[in-house]
C-alpha cells in the first residue's frame, strides 16, 4: 500500500476514513483508483489550457452571436472538438468531486449519504459518456447543436436500451467485467434518504445542500459498507477506462500546435494505467469474496487478459497468484517469473483484447 505521506500527496484534503479496519486496505484501492481519474483530469485540464483553434470564415461575425456558436452554426468540426473538450474537462471535474466527497462518507453510520453523492457520477455522468462512445455523431448533434437537452435525451432511455448501451461500450473497450456492474441506481438498500435539498424553513448558508436521512440499518451497515466498496472498485475501473479511452482520442489536429498537445495525451502511458487500475480493482473484489471460489475466477479470468513483457528475458511474465496481484496493486511492482527481474511502471504493459 502507498505510505501515509504518498497519501497525502495525492489527497486534497487529509482525512482519516471511518471504516472498519478489515475494510481499510480496499478502502485506500479505491482511492488510488479514484487518484487515476485525477491525475488524468490534471493533465486534461493543462491540455485544455493550450487549446486553441483557427476559425476561417467570410465576411463579419453577428454581433448577436457568440464565436464559437457562430462557428457550430456553420458546422465548423474544430469548433465542436472544443466544446466537447471543454464538456469533457467538465464531466470529468464533477466526476472526480462527487467521489472524493462519496468516497470520504462512506462508513457504517453514513452508507446513505455516501450512495447518495455517488450516485450522480455512476447513473448520470456515466451514460453521458457512454452515448458519447457508442453514437459520437448523435451526441454530437444533440448537444453540441442543442437539440434539446442532455438529461432529457437520456430520461426518454429506458433500463434496457441503457444496459444495452453500456453492453456494447464495455465490450468496444474490452473492459471484461461488464456483467459483475449492477445498476447503481438499482442498489435501494442504500437509499433510505427522505430530501435531498431542504425547503426555505430550514435555512443554510448560500450554496448549501442539507442531506436528510431515515435511521441506517445498523445490523447491515458493515456489510453494505463492503457492498459499497467493491462496487466503487468496479465503477471507478469502468469510468477510467470510459475517461481514458476518450482522452485518447482527442483529435490534436483540429487544434493548433497539435505537436505539443500530442505530447501531452502520450505522456499518459494507456496499457500502464488501465492495466493498475484493473489490478486494484481485482485486488479489492478478490478480498472481498475472501477465499469464496469465485475469487479464484475472477483472478484467472484477469490473469488471461494481460500480457506483461520483461524488459530482461523478453518473455511475457505472468501474475500467478494473488499475491502477486495485490503486490502489485498496492506497491506497482512485480518479478518476472521467468527471470525474477523486478519488473516496475517504466516497463511495457500490453492488455490483449
Amino acid at each position: 500500500m502507498k505510505s501515509q505521506k504518498e497519501l497525502d500527496f495525492y489527497t486534497i484534503n487529509k482525512f482519516q476514513p471511518k471504516v472498519p479496519e478489515e475494510f481499510l486496505e480496499n478502502y485506500w484501492r479505491i482511492y488510488g483508483l479514484r487518484d487515476r481519474l485525477v491525475e488524468l483530469h490534471k493533465t486534461l485540464f493543462e491540455l485544455k489550457s493550450q487549446m486553441k483553434i483557427k476559425l476561417n470564415f467570410e465576411g463579419e461575425l453577428p454581433q448577436d452571436k457568440d464565436l464559437i456558436d457562430f462557428a457550430l452554426d456553420n458546422d465548423d468540426e474544430k469548433a465542436q472538438w472544443f466544446v466537447f473538450v471543454s464538456l469533457f474537462d467538465r464531466l470529468l471535474n464533477d466526476f472526480c468531486h462527487y467521489t472524493y466527497f462519496g468516497l470520504i462518507a462512506i462508513n457504517p453510520a453514513h452508507i446513505t449519504p455516501a450512495y447518495t453523492l455517488l450516485r450522480k457520477p455512476y447513473t448520470q455522468t456515466l451514460p453521458i459518456l457512454e452515448w458519447a462512445i457508442d453514437d459520437a455523431d448523435d451526441f454530437l448533434k444533440k448537444f453540441i447543436k442543442k437539440v434539446g437537452d442532455i438529461d432529457s435525451h437520456l430520461k426518454k432511455r429506458n433500463k434496457n436500451k441503457r444496459d444495452k448501451i453500456r453492453k456494447k461500450v464495455s465490450k468496444r473497450l474490452h473492459f471484461p467485467f461488464n456483467d459483475l456492474l449492477k445498476d447503481f441506481a438499482d442498489l435501494s438498500h442504500f437509499d433510505s434518504s427522505a430530501h435531498l435539498v431542504t425547503t426555505r424553513t430550514a435555512k443554510t448558508e448560500n450554496l448549501n445542500m442539507n442531506f436528510i436521512f431515515l435511521n441506517e440499518d445498523k445490523e447491515l451497515a458493515e456489510q453494505h459498507t463492503s457492498s459499497l466498496i467493491y462496487m466503487n472498485a468496479l465503477y471507478l475501473a469502468y469510468a477510467y477506462v470510459i475517461f481514458l479511452t476518450i482522452f485518447k482520442s482527442i483529435e490534436v489536429e483540429q487544434f493548433t500546435q497539435p505537436k505539443k498537445l500530442k505530447e501531452l495525451i502520450d505522456s499518459v502511458d494507456y496499457s500502464y494505467t488501465l492495466f493498475h487500475s484493473y489490478a486494484l480493482m481485482l485486488t479489492v473484489m478478490i478480498n472481498d469474496a475472501k477465499e469464496n471460489k469465485s475469487s479464484l475466477d475472477l483472478f484467472n479470468l484477469y490473469a488471461k487478459i494481460l500480457d506483461i513483457k520483461c524488459s530482461n528475458c523478453k518473455k511475457c511474465a505472468k501474475i500467478s497468484h494473488p499475491i502477486d496481484l495485490q503486490v502489485f496493486a498496492d506497491y506497482e511492482t512485480l518479478y518476472c517469473d521467468n527471470c525474477k527481474h523486478l519488473i516496475i511502471q517504466n516497463e511495457s504493459v500490453a492488455l490483449s483484447s
